[in-house]
Protein backbone atom coordinates (compact mmCIF):
# COMPACT_ATOMS: atom_id res chain seq x y z
CA UNK A 1 0.00 0.00 0.00
CA UNK A 2 2.96 2.20 0.87
CA UNK A 3 4.29 1.69 -2.63
CA UNK A 4 1.33 2.32 -4.46
CA UNK A 5 0.94 6.03 -2.55
CA UNK A 6 4.32 7.00 -3.39
CA UNK A 7 3.11 7.81 -7.25
CA UNK A 8 3.02 11.23 -7.58
CA UNK A 9 3.89 12.34 -4.44
CA UNK A 10 7.40 10.47 -3.82
CA UNK A 11 8.85 13.20 -0.92
CA UNK A 12 5.90 13.29 1.24
CA UNK A 13 5.42 8.99 1.34
CA UNK A 14 9.23 9.29 2.38
CA UNK A 15 7.93 10.85 5.36
CA UNK A 16 5.70 8.49 6.57
CA UNK A 17 6.40 5.97 9.10
CA UNK A 18 3.22 3.70 9.70
CA UNK A 19 3.36 2.07 13.41
CA UNK A 20 2.45 -1.11 14.76
CA UNK A 21 2.37 -2.46 18.63
CA UNK A 22 2.44 -5.87 19.59
CA UNK A 23 1.45 -6.40 22.90
CA UNK A 24 0.93 -9.84 25.08
CA UNK A 25 0.32 -10.60 28.79
CA UNK A 26 2.34 -8.25 30.28
CA UNK A 27 4.94 -7.25 27.39
CA UNK A 28 4.67 -4.42 24.45
CA UNK A 29 6.87 -4.09 21.39
CA UNK A 30 6.61 -0.71 18.91
CA UNK A 31 7.60 -2.07 15.19
CA UNK A 32 7.65 1.02 12.49
CA UNK A 33 8.04 0.69 8.72
CA UNK A 34 9.01 3.75 6.36
CA UNK A 35 9.77 4.17 3.14
CA UNK A 36 13.00 6.55 3.31
CA UNK A 37 14.70 5.95 0.14
CA UNK A 38 11.71 5.16 -2.27
CA UNK A 39 12.63 2.28 -3.54
CA UNK A 40 12.29 0.18 -0.57
CA UNK A 41 10.66 -0.52 2.56
CA UNK A 42 12.25 -0.27 6.07
CA UNK A 43 10.45 -2.26 9.22
CA UNK A 44 12.28 -1.03 12.53
CA UNK A 45 11.66 -2.81 15.65
CA UNK A 46 11.88 -1.19 19.04
CA UNK A 47 12.95 -3.04 22.36
CA UNK A 48 10.44 -5.37 23.69
CA UNK A 49 9.21 -4.14 27.03
CA UNK A 50 7.31 -5.96 30.09
CA UNK A 51 6.20 -5.10 32.83
CA UNK A 52 5.78 -7.49 36.23
CA UNK A 53 3.06 -8.64 37.43
CA UNK A 54 3.26 -6.87 40.68
CA UNK A 55 4.62 -3.25 40.55
CA UNK A 56 6.64 -3.20 43.01
CA UNK A 57 8.90 -0.60 40.86
CA UNK A 58 7.78 2.18 38.48
CA UNK A 59 10.88 1.77 36.22
CA UNK A 60 9.27 -1.12 33.90
CA UNK A 61 5.97 0.27 33.81
CA UNK A 62 7.63 4.00 32.88
CA UNK A 63 9.53 1.74 30.02
CA UNK A 64 6.12 0.83 28.71
CA UNK A 65 4.73 4.29 28.77
CA UNK A 66 7.57 5.65 26.90
CA UNK A 67 7.02 3.27 24.00
CA UNK A 68 3.26 4.12 23.32
CA UNK A 69 4.17 7.85 23.79
CA UNK A 70 6.65 7.25 21.03
CA UNK A 71 4.33 5.60 19.33
CA UNK A 72 1.74 8.26 19.84
CA UNK A 73 4.17 10.79 18.43
CA UNK A 74 5.08 9.15 15.07
CA UNK A 75 1.34 9.07 14.77
CA UNK A 76 1.29 12.41 15.19
CA UNK A 77 3.49 13.12 12.80
CA UNK A 78 2.59 11.46 10.16
CA UNK A 79 -0.81 13.03 10.62
CA UNK A 80 0.63 16.26 10.35
CA UNK A 81 2.14 15.38 7.14
CA UNK A 82 -1.15 14.05 5.67
CA UNK A 83 -3.06 16.84 6.98
CA UNK A 84 -0.82 19.60 4.66
CA UNK A 85 -3.63 20.56 1.93
CA UNK A 86 -0.97 22.31 -0.44
CA UNK A 87 1.33 19.59 -0.21
CA UNK A 88 -0.73 16.96 -1.65
CA UNK A 89 -3.84 16.22 -4.22
CA UNK A 90 -5.85 13.79 -1.88
CA UNK A 91 -7.27 11.85 -4.76
CA UNK A 92 -4.24 10.74 -5.97
CA UNK A 93 -2.93 9.95 -2.42
CA UNK A 94 -5.64 7.49 -1.72
CA UNK A 95 -5.83 6.30 -5.36
CA UNK A 96 -6.03 2.82 -4.75
CA UNK A 97 -5.15 -0.28 -7.29
CA UNK A 98 -8.12 -2.73 -6.03
CA UNK A 99 -11.28 -2.53 -7.18
CA UNK A 100 -12.88 -3.64 -4.14
CA UNK A 101 -11.74 -0.35 -2.28
CA UNK A 102 -12.22 2.26 -5.51
CA UNK A 103 -16.00 3.31 -4.15
CA UNK A 104 -14.98 4.06 -0.67
CA UNK A 105 -11.72 5.65 -2.08
CA UNK A 106 -14.50 7.89 -3.99
CA UNK A 107 -16.25 8.28 -1.29
CA UNK A 108 -13.93 9.25 0.71
CA UNK A 109 -12.01 12.18 -1.82
CA UNK A 110 -15.82 14.10 -2.16
CA UNK A 111 -16.46 13.72 2.12
CA UNK A 112 -13.24 15.51 2.03
CA UNK A 113 -14.13 18.26 -1.06
CA UNK A 114 -17.52 18.82 0.64
CA UNK A 115 -16.46 19.80 3.98
CA UNK A 116 -13.53 21.61 2.30
CA UNK A 117 -16.47 23.58 0.33
CA UNK A 118 -18.04 24.78 4.17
Amino acid sequence: MLTQLSIGVEDLVRKIQVVGILNGANMIQVITMDYPKGYISRVQRRNVREVAGRLSKSDPLALVLKEVICAKSIIKQTLDIINKKNSVDIGIFLNDSDEQYSDRTKDVINEIKRNNNK
